[in-house]
């Protein structure tokens, strides 16, 4: 079941969240957190947390989940708004902890390292980036103005942030909604992100200094807006990702049923068919030995000179007889061992030189 992180979730101001003090949790990974921490950051002390969306179903939180990044001990989660899928279902932002895993609860005021926020903003950016940035955009300036046409892309740097505020026109983080206008907060470009200009020639003023702190969360809340709207994007190209891999699976594992039955017709030998050998009632050993040089083209065919079972019921001193005796230690001398011994006999021929057996 997924939990808030403050329980029950108070409404707080900023000049509440300023008096509060820190607050230790733990994260167990069999209790999610929503990141709703309006105002609060979460500072991991122990462990590992893992961020992921949750594609909601009917409004609840546990449906499919889809992993965004890890954070590791000493860094910082920020709050993430809630954003809308194409249905009008909502996307929350859930942490699962790791073994162990706690964290603080600080109010954001009381950050003492603003690199913290920076780390953050670069994990964000690398995920709305993806695995393949488009590095042949140009850069924004870091200090320095710069004009970008009507539809043209620039991007961040890759490691540092270079802060962008808008002297004039508009623009779009990603090409996704919303507009950003003149006048507003500062946008953090890190990572690759890039920013296209709207239907005029919009000005960028880039700046590698962080802003004051007011401003720095005003800039953040932007930001994170933005990041929704481009993890609802990733969602959406992830499912149609999973259908994909679904159904090439789905014919590799066709194409692998075909190949192992072709090749279980190479090695297969079909079923010899007894009813196409010429056999004679009367004679069941002349027919075994005749079964025994169609199963086996280099053994010598029965002939007509090859003794029938009638002849090979003579005593047992018969001259073709006695070898048969030999080699299967003919234990038994009566006419009932002779039917019942066919097999032993093939098995002997089998083993016998390759000559025509004569009387």
């Amino acid at each position: 079941m997924t939990e808030s992180v403050f329980q029950p979730a108070p409404a707080i101001a900023d000049h509440d969240a300023a008096i509060c003090p820190p607050t230790r949790i733990a994260l167990d990974g069999r209790h999610p957190k929503l990141l709703d921490h309006r105002e609060h950051v979460l500072q991991v002390t122990s462990g590992h947390v893992d961020v992921f969306a949750v594609s909601s179903i009917g409004g609840s939180t546990e449906g499919a989940r889809h992993h965004l990044f890890r954070i590791g001990s000493g860094e910082i989660l920020l709050d993430l708004p809630e954003a809308l899928d194409s249905s009008g279902a909502r996307i929350p932002v859930i942490a699962v902890g790791g073994p162990g895993a706690e964290a603080l609860v600080i109010p954001r005021l009381e950050i003492q390292s603003l690199d913290l926020v920076a780390s953050w903003i670069a994990r964000l950016a690398g995920l709305m980036a993806g695995p393949s940035p488009g590095w042949q955009m140009r850069e924004v300036a870091q200090d320095g103005v710069t004009e970008i046409p009507a539809g043209e892309r620039c991007r961040g740097p890759g490691r540092s942030i270079v802060w962008v505020a808008l002297q004039a026109g508009t623009a779009k983080l990603m090409g996704l909604d919303p507009v950003l206008t003149a006048g507003g907060p500062p946008l953090p470009l890190t990572s690759g992100i890039w920013i296209e200009a709207g239907q005029s020639a919009c000005t960028a003023v880039g700046s590698a200094s962080m802003p004051d702190a007011d401003m720095l969360w005003r800039a953040v809340d932007q930001f994170h807006r933005c990041a929704m709207v481009c993890i609802r994007d990733y969602l959406t190209r992830d499912v149609g990702r999973e259908k994909q891999r679904l159904v090439r699976r789905s014919e590799l594992t066709t194409a692998q049923t075909y190949d192992s039955f072709d090749r279980l017709s190479a090695i297969v030998v079909r079923r010899f068919d007894h009813a196409e050998i010429e056999t004679d009632p009367a004679d069941p050993l002349l027919a075994a030995c005749r079964m025994v040089a169609e199963a086996g083209p280099d053994l010598p065919r029965p002939g007509r000179n090859l003794p029938t079972l009638s002849r090979l019921r003579r005593p047992l001193d018969c001259a073709f007889a006695r070898p048969y005796c030999g080699a299967i230690g003919g234990s038994r001398t009566s006419a009932h061992w002779w039917p019942g011994t066919v097999s032993n006999a093939i098995r002997w021929h089998l083993s016998a030189a390759r000559g025509a057996v004569t009387q």
